[in-house]
């Protein structure tokens, strides 16, 4: 027989075990709950530091393109198009990948369009759009968006200062005359001989490679010159003189009003010969009965290392039809078939004896957008008085362009226009043919801004005024009142007469898309 005490303690001891066990239950339990609320961790841990990278290295995509945007020292180098980069640590991998676009200035302006990796092309971007999309081995791809302002300037050729501008001779007869306007300086150029006549009148410095012969009442603000310069009856330099060449000679009654400066020869007055200035010279100074206001000194050998400025070259402009296009031009090519009808050259440019309009009058007063008449093997010849009137900005490009009747040449409204005429474009400098010729007064009136330009000569006659400037290779010649008053506006919409500094480029805004 069992005794009570022994069985009670028997009771106890399977309690005991049947607690344990619940007990064990439970922490089994609440261990397989802690290591899947650990691995549970761990994947957002992982996850949350690929998104980080990601992160990063799309930032990193901006960054190196960028930097790459601000190394090109022309805007047609910038680079264009897909990118894409790896970044590499220990113990995390991330690349990158994007794209960049270009816009132009302008209200909701379209897409440039890249040339190979860089831009390329002829128009000057004016912001960028750069999108950079970062990947890691872990979480979400992470994308950024940068948006970035560009400026460009661009630097004149040096041809197109002037306001006429040859490497050859010009010729001024007869009461020609240059204006200013505004900040304009009416300064020529001439790479040959330059005459200035009675009644002529240069409100600008005159640079001159040739020999130098001013007689009757020439007026000019200054004059630099590689050659000997002749001074005869009352011709007049407003400004300073100088000579690379000598001898500077002086008769009758004409006058210097600055220094004149001799630094390979002589200076000789006579008559009442005058240089109101000081006289510099590596030769000998004879003032004879001429006068010098200023201090003299001759025979200063110092002047002999003196050299004349570096000749300035002649501005090649000959743009293609898909470089016209691609600055937004509208391009009218002849021959060819113009508003449904074919059109040669003789067609197309017509000098009508009752001074009806020809197609191209016709055309230009209609325009409703900047033009490129593009015929390039066509010379117009106009012997009628009649009347051209333009209507948006043009541009006449043909082999030779002569007019011998009153043309005037107009804007159809008080906006003002731009007019270029490019003759030869393209064809070497010749001083054999003149491809150019206004005479009969001709006449431009001031609401528009012509551009005369030629590898040959130019040649203005009988009264003829424009508002512009003429550059022609081969000699200008302007006589008989020929009159223009310097503006260089038109010049500079053609493609190829300016250099573009570095762009300036700058971060506008980053942001997640």
């Amino acid at each position: 027989m069992t005794q009570p005490g022994i069985q009670s303690r028997r009771d106890d001891r399977g309690g005991v075990i049947i607690l344990v066990l619940v007990l064990a239950m439970l922490l089994m339990g609440i261990l397989a709950v802690a290591i899947s609320t650990s691995d549970y961790a761990g994947t957002l841990s992982t996850r949350y530091g690929g998104t980080s990278q990601a992160s990063l290295a799309a930032q990193s995509g901006l960054a190196v393109e960028l930097s790459a945007m601000r190394a090109v020292s022309v805007y047609t180098s910038l680079p264009c198009g897909s990118f894409n980069g790896a970044l590499t640590a220990t113990g995390a991998t991330s690349s990158y990948s994007g794209t960049v676009t270009y816009y132009p200035s302008g209200s909701n302006p379209s897409a440039l369009t890249c040339s190979g990796s860089t831009l390329g092309g002829a128009t000057a971007p004016a912001t960028a759009t750069i999108l950079s999309t970062g990947s890691a081995p872990q979480g979400s791809a992470a994308r950024m968006e940068e948006q970035i302002a560009i400026a460009t300037t661009s630097t004149p050729a040096q041809a197109l200062g002037y306001a006429l501008f040859t490497t050859n001779a010009l010729n001024l007869t007869g009461a020609a005359t240059l204006n200013n306007s505004g900040a304009n300086t009416a300064n020529v150029y001439s790479g040959g001989t330059l005459t200035c006549g009675t009644g002529d009148v240069v409100p600008g410095a005159i640079t001159t490679y040739g020999t130098v012969n001013f007689t009757g009442s020439c007026t000019i603000a200054g004059l630099t010159a590689s050659g000997p310069v002749t001074l005869g009856n009352s011709a007049t330099v407003n400004g300073n003189l100088t000579s690379y060449g000598g001898p500077i000679a002086m008769s009758g009654a004409t006058k210097v009003s600055g220094t004149a400066t001799e630094t390979n020869g002589a200076i000789n007055l006579s008559g009442s010969g005058r240089i109101a200035g000081n006289a510099l010279a590596s030769g000998a100074i004879s003032v004879g009965s001429g006068t010098i206001g200023g201090t003299q000194t001759p025979n200063d050998a110092a002047l002999l290392s003196q050299t004349m400025p570096a000749a300035v070259s002649f501005p090649v402009l000959n743009p293609s039809v898909a470089t016209w296009q691609g600055q937004g031009w509208n391009v009218v090519q002849v021959p060819g078939t113009i508003n449904g009808v074919a059109q040669t050259c003789a067609t197309y440019f017509q000098s009508n004896s009752s001074g009806a309009a020809d197609p191209f009058q016709t055309d230009i007063a209609a325009l409703g957008t900047k033009t490129v008449f593009y015929a390039p093997t066509c010379n117009p010849s106009y012997s009628r008085t009649q009347t051209f009137s333009f209507s948006a900005d043009t541009i006449l490009e043909v082999q030779s362009l002569t007019t011998v009747g009153s043309d005037t040449y107009q804007s159809t409204s008080a906006t003002r226009h731009d007019l270029s005429v490019l003759a030869s474009p393209g064809t070497a400098c010749s001083t054999a043919n003149v491809d150019v010729s206004f005479s009969n007064s001709s006449n431009f009136t001031s609401s528009l801004s012509v551009f005369i330009y030629s590898p040959g000569q130019v040649s203005y006659a009988n009264s003829p005024s424009m508002t512009g400037q003429i550059v022609a290779c081969g000699g200008i010649t302007g006589s008989n009142s020929f009159t223009l008053t310097f503006d260089p506006s038109a010049s500079g919409e053609i493609p190829g007469s300016s250099s573009v500094t570095s762009p300036t480029v700058s971060v506008l805004t980053k942001f997640v898309p």
